[in-house]
């Protein structure tokens, strides 16, 4: 779990693809799951958060 999270230009970021290796799901699911939390959060707020 370590390499989790890496800073990219003074940021700490993360993909979907560890996030689902990283603990154990599906892929899909950790997608359908940012969806649905970008579906909840206004457009500002998710625009500062996912890319």
């Amino acid at each position: 779990m370590n390499d989790l999270v890496i800073m990219h230009n003074k940021q700490a970021v993360t993909t979907s693809l560890v996030l689902a290796e990283t603990f154990g799901k599906e892929h899909k699911d950790v997608i359908r799951a940012i969806e649905t939390k970008i579906r909840e959060l206004k457009i500002e707020q998710s625009s500062k958060m996912f890319f």
